[in-house]
């Protein structure tokens, strides 16, 4: 733990070029700060600044200021300081649960304008939120693509926790056709190796999702050109034995003729 002292001195914001804070900006309903170090979503000051974590500055968490600057970091638009009011009216139980949701899926608790800004809905909301969280990580299609990826990663180095945890998020955005790609890169581990290889260099940013996509595209491109090349070999192979048994038979023929 940071001495008191020391702490003073520490920044309370993320500097810009830290090389930990990653976006999120691709994720709907999701906060846009993540921090890699510590695997949790970052709140934000008025200003829209990242705000550090507890355990990045060495201190002891605070459930409220943490919360409102979770909530801060909300989509723009939202009633924000309306939530706000809501998440201070919460028993502490509820404050707990609502920032250590939040910081483990980054999901926004959102309370709409037409509809009461109390505790009873927000909290109401929270635990619907985290139904529908908890529905879409245990669906068979997520459990099964993360199954297939433990399995891959002791062939894959390039294939570590964060990267997993990563991937899980984009495979539940992609549409249908997509997630089947994917599944066909982490089923080889040569080919889960050259993705990775290029995914790890693209920019956590805005454009992840966008890139994820070509380079998934890329990849099922070159696999179905191998999977071509391996038919037609096949196939050469198939005539050559053809050929090769016709000869054989030819030759027999001719020699018990004589």
């Amino acid at each position: 733990m940071t001495h008191p002292f020391e702490y003073e001195q520490v920044p309370s914001t993320c500097p810009e070029n830290c090389p930990f804070l990653a976006m999120r900006t691709w994720l709907p309903k999701t906060l846009p700060f993540y921090c890699e170090k510590y695997e949790t979503y970052l709140g934000a000051t008025k200003l829209r600044r990242v705000e550090r974590c507890a355990q990045c500055r060495g201190c002891t968490p605070e459930i409220v200021p943490t919360g409102l600057s979770l909530i801060e970091a909300y989509t723009p638009g939202l009633p924000i300081f309306e939530i706000q009011q809501a998440f201070l009216e919460l028993s502490l139980p509820y404050q707990e649960m609502f920032v250590q949701f939040i910081s483990q899926t980054g999901r926004e608790v959102v309370l709409s304008y037409g509809e009461p800004f109390t505790a009873d809905t927000l909290s109401a909301r929270l635990l619907e939120t985290w139904r529908d969280v908890r529905e879409a990580w245990g669906s068979p299609e997520v459990v099964e693509f993360s199954e297939l990826m433990t399995a891959a990663s002791a062939d894959v180095p390039l294939l570590t926790k964060g990267t997993q945890n990563l991937l899980l998020n984009l495979f539940q955005v992609l549409d249908n056709s997509e997630k089947e790609m994917m599944r066909n890169v982490m089923q080889s581990p040569q080919r889960a190796q050259a993705f990775l290889e290029k995914f790890k260099s693209q920019p956590k940013d805005n454009d992840l999702l966008k890139n994820t996509r070509h380079l998934l595209y890329d990849a099922e491109q070159k696999r179905r050109e191998e999977e071509k090349r391996l038919q037609q070999q096949a196939l050469l192979q198939a005539q050559q034995q053809q050929t090769q048994t016709a000869f054989i038979r030819q030759k027999l023929h001719e020699k018990g003729g004589r």
